[in-house]
């Protein structure tokens, strides 16, 4: 009884997916999406590099790319004419073709566009440091060495004062001589040079006082 139930069961779920199944086996099948329909879906790649060739959509060069930057009216890039100025090109339809960049801004707009004024550097660019050399890290300062606290500090040595300077001797004062003391040699009263030669004329054996001579007196009278 169960078999039988169980068969029964079977044969009807397969008999409700056999239409299911016809269907899908008739129904035509779709060709795959061409490869070139995907890439065009896809966004196309836009290259920027300084000095491309940048014209506008009618194919007329409009200069050389400088860069980018945000202008008035939003971001533009910067363009240099054929005449050496800088002018802004809005970025509106830009697009690749080949190694040039197209706008849609007309020679004549972009003559007509006021003139970049280029700011002249102020400072000198410092070169980029050289990958290659590693930076030398600095040399850690040498700690102090600490004093041993086992041995105790000498004290400073005083200094030793000056001597004072010994006065100078007084000067003995000088002792006048005694009434008592002969004069030294070559002192006293000068020699009387006057009377000595009186003296000396009057000899031998007479003195000019008495007038007295040597000659011996004899006994002889004179005669009367």
């Amino acid at each position: 009884m169960r078999k039988t139930a169980l068969l029964t069961g079977v044969a009807g779920l397969f008999l409700m997916t056999a239409p299911a199944i016809a269907q899908d086996s008739t129904a035509p099948q779709t060709p795959p999406a061409p490869e070139a329909a995907e890439q065009a879906a896809q966004p196309q790649q836009l290259t920027l590099q300084p000095g491309s060739v940048v014209r506008d959509s009618a194919g007329a060069e409009l200069g050389r790319l400088e860069g980018v930057r945000n202008g008035p009216s939003g971001q533009e890039l910067t363009v240099r004419g054929s005449d050496g100025q800088l002018r802004g090109v809005p970025i509106g339809g830009i697009r690749q073709d080949g190694d040039a960049i197209v706008v849609d801004f007309s020679s004549g707009d972009f003559m007509a566009a006021p003139a970049i004024t280029e700011a002249a550097p102020t400072e000198t660019e410092a070169a980029p440091p050289d990958p290659a050399t590693p930076a030398q890290p600095a040399t850690p300062a040498t700690p102090a060495t600490p004093a041993d606290p086992s041995e105790p500090m000498q004290p400073a040595q005083p200094a030793e004062p000056a001597q004072p300077a010994e006065p100078a001797q007084p000067a003995e004062p000088a002792t006048a001589p005694s009434p008592d003391q002969p004069p030294a040699p070559g002192e006293g009263t000068p020699p009387d040079h006057a009377n000595h030669g009186q003296a000396a004329a009057g000899a031998p054996g007479q003195t000019p006082d008495d007038g007295s001579t040597d000659e011996e007196p004899t006994d002889e009278e004179p005669d009367a």
